[in-house]
């Protein structure tokens, strides 16, 4: 009896029905979870890549339509009754946020979409509202504006929920983002002609000298022109030296000389080649100042010089300033102009 019970149970586990059954079993809910997980993976993919669309279109749009907020957000039409300030930029397009901070503009440039009715909010508002045209009724997300001197850009971010199941780590919203430039032809041509058309009146209404003064510092020379009093007297004699080159519009210069010394620096050799030289305080024929006038001499009679001008500054705090009436006389015999600024 104990031999035939073994033998028929060898034949039990050697027998393979119902095997099939048993592993199907097993693998089927297995396989179930994975083509549900990729299918609930390819669900939030699409949804991902469609609110990316919606996010492009929008701020696209707001992009375009940014000159009048009353524009339609898809078509772009409008009532010729109906547009923005003429310098609404000046004040609430918090490009110029930058100059006081991120925070001075922040709150005017961000909003949430859909943001209802926005007919009676600001400017800036009304065109972010617009982004949110035509988007399904799930979508939700935020318009903003960044704006730092002539780069200004919009930017749309598109959401919607999903209703995935939990537990698989599964995301709970799908989202897109889009950033556009904003351009406008019209109003960068209107500010050309604005500045074109004033500049010259200003000219006109100013004196030619006041209107060289005033630019010559940005125009000329990069560097900062030293600050003087209305007299224009100088502590050093460097500083009255940058004035002077900004003045005349020259620069530094080293001449060679034959017959007094062996060179001559120009403190400020204008276009025309013509030599400035700056002095400060009164001056006297001594030999330091009688060695530099024959060398501007030589550099006249030789035609390496157009000519030679001495200007004479007042030294802070001295009451007078200029050549001696010797000095002058030796200035003038040698074809030097000299100027007394005062």
């Amino acid at each position: 009896m104990k031999i035939r019970s073994f033998f028929r149970n060898s034949r039990l586990i050697k027998d393979e029905a119902g095997s099939y059954s048993l592993e199907a079993a097993l693998v089927a809910p297995i396989s179930a979870l994975l083509v549900a997980g990729v299918a609930f993976l390819l669900i939030a993919s699409a949804q991902s890549s469609l609110t990316y669309i919606t996010a492009n279109e929008s701020s696209e749009r707001v992009s375009q339509h940014w000159n009048n907020s009353y524009k339609h957000p898809v078509t772009g039409m409008f009532s010729t009754f109906r547009h923005d300030p003429l310098f609404w930029r000046w004040n609430q397009d918090s490009s110029s946020a930058w100059l006081w901070g991120d925070e001075a503009g922040a709150a005017a440039s961000h909003v949430r979409l859909p943001a209802g009715d926005s007919s009676g909010d600001s400017v800036l508002s009304r065109k972010l509202s617009g982004g949110a045209a035509g988007w399904p009724a799930a979508y939700r997300g935020a318009g903003s504006f960044r704006g730092i001197g002539w780069n200004r850009s919009v930017a749309v971010e598109a959401a919607v929920p999903l209703s995935l199941p939990g537990g698989f780590g599964l995301p709970s919203a799908a989202g897109g983002s889009s950033s556009k430039s904003i351009a406008e032809p019209a109003e960068f041509i209107r500010n050309v002609e604005l500045a074109l058309g004033y500049v010259p009146a200003l000219k006109a209404v100013l004196e030619g000298d006041k209107v060289r003064n005033l630019v010559s510092p940005w125009v000329d020379k990069p560097d900062i022109v030293p600050d003087v009093d209305r007299t224009l007297s100088f502590r050093h004699h460097s500083d009255a030296v940058k004035y002077l080159r900004t003045l005349v519009r020259g620069h530094e210069r080293r001449i060679g000389t034959e017959e007094t010394g062996k060179w001559r620096l120009i403190d400020a050799m204008d276009k025309q080649e013509v030599a400035h030289q700056t002095y400060i305080g009164p001056k006297q024929p001594n030999k330091d100042v009688r060695d530099q006038l024959m060398k501007d001499a030589e550099l006249i009679r030789k035609g390496k010089v157009k000519g030679v001008v001495w200007h004479f500054f007042r030294r802070t705090g001295d009451a007078t300033a200029g050549p001696s009436p010797a000095l002058k006389k030796l200035l003038q015999d040698n074809g030097i102009v000299f100027v007394i600024h005062s």
